[in-house]
């Protein structure tokens, strides 16, 4: 596909004949020059990677840190279409929490969206249970139920995003990125991965705020993801300064690998 009008924003590849680039090296008597990678068919082809899954298994690590303070957060994920889902969501440190959802394929159960669950230092609401077919004519996917519990998960970006990989995920990770560059090689655990990178936004309307960078092996498995932003918070008592947050999720997923069947037991109570 030669381009892409998606929301706004124009992806181009440029394909250009090996045979053109070959003839053109003779006539200068030089060697055929590899032909460097377009950074949005790298991205295509991710997506296409991961668009393709009926089942998946994997881990995915974020840190995020901010000048010497640093946090972290482990999800590990499995799936097996149509609505099987096991998404659970760890986060180290001083307060550690923990999200949870689950499918079996008859019902789903997650937590309280953050705004509520967090709301007061009192005992923790309980899990939501839902039907995944409310009636005859509903069927709900695992898209549908990862939607449903977005707000009750505590992190939701790229990988997570890449790893559902629906329609609508994919969208998203399209309206975050603004500008897209191919930024050379790069090694991580001794394989050799393309670099993909350059201006990050929240969505389709918001500003610049940031930078990422994708890390896509040959076959079109994201590596990793790194985003860096520049963010300021406001307190109760004073508004901090603004602060470089550096943040990057080690992805290892598995597409169209067998899942633990144990995993999509119900869980309605804790997590």
């Amino acid at each position: 596909m030669a381009s892409k009008i998606l929301n706004g924003y124009t992806w181009r590849v440029s394909l250009i004949s090996p045979l053109i680039l070959c003839s053109l090296a003779l006539a200068q008597g030089q060697a055929p020059q590899a032909q460097t990678p377009s950074g949005a068919a790298l991205i295509s082809k991710m997506f296409a990677y991961y668009a393709s899954a009926t089942t998946m298994t994997g881990e995915i690590h974020l840190t995020q840190q901010a000048q010497s303070i640093s946090v972290s957060l482990d999800t590990s994920l499995a799936y097996e279409a149509p609505s099987k889902i096991y998404l659970r969501q760890a986060l180290g440190g001083s307060e550690p929490r923990v999200w949870l959802i689950t499918s079996d394929g008859k019902s789903f159960t997650y937590d309280y969206p953050n705004q509520v669950r967090y709301a007061s230092s009192g005992r923790e609401p309980g899990r939501l249970l839902e039907a995944v077919s409310p009636s005859p004519s509903i069927h709900q996917t695992y898209e549908q139920i990862f939607h449903a519990s977005v707000f009750s998960l505590g992190d939701v970006a790229v990988p997570e995003l890449l790893a559902i990989a629906g329609k609508d995920e994919l969208q998203a990770i399209k309206d975050m990125v603004a500008t897209i560059s191919y930024m050379g090689t790069d090694k991580i655990g001794g394989d050799v991965v393309n670099v993909v990178g350059g201006a990050w936004k929240a969505g389709p309307r918001a500003a610049v705020s940031g930078q990422y960078k994708m890390f896509i092996s040959e076959d079109g498995q994201l590596k990793r993801y790194v985003q860096t932003e520049i963010i300021s918070l406001k307190m109760s008592s004073a508004q901090m300064q603004p602060q470089q947050v550096i943040s990057t999720w080690d992805v290892d997923l598995h597409v169209n690998a067998h899942p633990d069947e144990s995993l999509f037991k119900v869980v309605t109570t804790g997590n």
